[in-house]
């Protein structure tokens, strides 16, 4: 008792904060009783961290020639260094656990050609790479993404054997990997992922789907589709190359997603191409290309020819929740050469803005490269389009809106500012990289919104009901000096510089860069900004 009494007065409280390690340890000390609690949660957390990076990298590059008999056999590299799993393993163990907690994901790289192993070998070797990446996911506690990289055959043989219930998504998945395992496990290819009770998302590369019969392995994709529905938020998300050709066989896969009611998300530029957006749009063809449970679509929009088709086919999407659009100076380039006064007005008709208006997520990134224009000056003359089709998607979003993420954007005016408050009741998270920084007031009356990501720092009145706000420095000298303050000469400046207090910031400096600031009100939400920071970091 006489320890706790002293935890609760300054300076001891004080100094315990300032020695915390890890947000963790503060989390462990305010969960040791209630006084402490009570009394720490109303302290400020002060604190700087050096992250480098919010991804664990390893890779595989090939198998030793010796008969695999012991966890020590399997080599693996890590930060340019050659171990075993188990030493490596040891080797992670001795790092504090502070450098773990803002880890996201854990890439694996295999780069052997593991179709030349022999079955049971293969499976042994996965069974060991399947356990290691287990423990990791069990040292990084905030990570619950895994990314396996591979060139042939392995993805699926590991998969099976994974346990962990901090994995929630799995990417780079080759989807054709998919159907060469189940042609050479038949009788296990049912139960892929059914030891991964948290997973909720798959990302699967489509590429080459012409050469495989796609209903042959209908169960195995239902199973697959069942186990994430399984999920509140179970969704699939397909991206890759979307030949022609393959339209029919894709058009098979999203027939199966749709009779298990599995959610989808179209990403990157592999659907941006007419024949694509003309098949979801033509009314005349049997049967309809089937995108009812597509709620997420990622679009990479290059010339008008492109933009008009797309903007067509976008009623079609009919449960769409999620739109994300990266317009690419040729788009604008072609815009200019043309003389197109308006292609917003020329190409957008009713039914495309009506179903903007009831978009949730809107994220549209624009390019600005001046060395994509033939002609220098064109490049100047782009800003302008941007900023006008920039304000002209802004001003088709309705009340449903939630998130905004708005990047590479020359200029935003206040009347888009006066839209969005008044028109978007519901928008609570918005990210903000914009060109020419926008007035102090752009925010003000937006009184819905809960995180703000913002990049660069540039004077905004932050609305009081923010409760996390988030800033990632530019590379320039105003950063650079705000970098070298003291955490409460930080904290300070914050506050008087937004015109709101906030209790906590932490801020990661990495090799004398600062990465990023986050301020907010409750202690508890502190591991929340790790979410914010990657649903931004890779919103394309």
């Amino acid at each position: 008792m006489e320890f706790e009494n002293a935890c609760l007065h300054y300076p001891i409280s004080k100094i315990l904060i300032n020695n915390i390690g890890s947000m963790q340890d503060f989390d462990n000390l305010i969960q040791s009783s209630n006084q402490i609690k009570n009394s720490m949660i109303n302290n400020c957390v002060r604190k700087t961290f050096n992250i480098p990076k919010n991804t664990l990298f390893f890779e595989h590059e090939c198998l030793e020639k010796n008969e695999v008999t012991t966890w020590n056999d399997l080599s693996i590299f890590y930060e340019g260094s050659k171990y075993t799993l188990s030493m490596l393993y040891q080797y992670l163990n001795s790092i504090e656990k502070k450098n773990f907690e803002h880890i996201h994901t854990i890439s694996v790289r295999f780069s052997d050609d593991y179709s030349n192993y022999e079955n049971n070998r293969r499976h042994f070797f996965s069974q060991l790479y399947a356990d290691f990446i287990d423990k990791i996911f069990d040292k990084c506690y905030n990570a619950t993404t895994l990314e396996l990289i591979n060139i042939k055959e392995i993805q699926f043989y590991i998969i099976k054997y994974l346990k962990s219930p901090r994995i929630q998504v799995i990417t780079k998945l080759n989807f054709n990997e998919l159907i060469e395992y189940c042609k050479e496990n038949q009788e296990v290819s049912q139960d892929i992922i059914t030891q991964l009770p948290s997973l909720r998302e798959i990302n699967f590369f489509i590429k080459n789907l012409a050469r495989y019969e796609i209903n042959s392995h209908s169960q195995v994709l239902q199973k697959i589709f069942q186990h994430l529905t399984s999920s509140k938020y179970g969704k699939i998300n397909f991206y890759g190359v979307l030949e022609p050709k393959n339209s029919e066989k894709f058009r098979e896969i999203l027939m199966i997603t749709e009779n298990n009611n599995i959610e989808i998300s179209l990403n990157g530029s592999f659907i941006c191409n007419n024949q694509f957006f003309d098949l979801v749009s033509c009314q005349n063809s049997f049967p309809i290309y089937p995108v009812k449970n597509v709620v997420s679509l990622s679009v990479s929009l290059y010339d008008k020819s492109i933009f008009q088709s797309f903007l067509k086919s976008l009623p079609y999407f009919t449960n769409l929740t999620e739109l994300k659009i990266e317009l690419r100076d040729q788009l604008f380039e072609n815009i200019i050469n043309d003389n197109t006064l308006n292609i917003f007005s020329e190409y957008v008709d009713l039914a495309a803005i009506q179903k903007m208006s009831h978009i949730q997520s809107f994220f549209l990134e624009i390019q600005n490269s001046s060395d994509m224009y033939e002609i220098e000056s064109n490049y100047e003359k782009s800003l302008d389009i941007k900023s006008q089709l920039a304000k002209d998607f802004c001003l088709s979003l309705g009340e449903n809106l939630q998130t905004l993420y708005l990047n590479g954007i020359p200029k935003l005016t206040n009347d888009v500012s006066e839209f969005l408050s008044t028109n978007c009741s519901k928008l609570e998270n918005i990210y903000l990289s914009i060109l020419e920084p926008v007035s102090t007031n752009f925010l003000e009356k937006m009184e819905t919104l809960k995180v703000i990501n913002l990049k660069g720092f540039y004077k905004l009145n932050v609305p009081r009901n923010v409760k996390m706000f988030i800033i990632q420095p530019k590379n320039d000298s105003f950063s650079n000096e705000i970098g070298k303050l003291s955490n409460d000469s930080l904290h300070h400046f914050l506050n008087n510089f937004y015109g709101k207090y906030f209790k906590h910031s932490l801020r990661n400096i990495c090799n004398t860069y600062m990465k990023y600031i986050v301020v907010f009100d409750n202690i508890f939400d502190w591991s929340n900004y790790i979410k914010h920071l990657d649903m931004f970091e890779n919103a394309f």
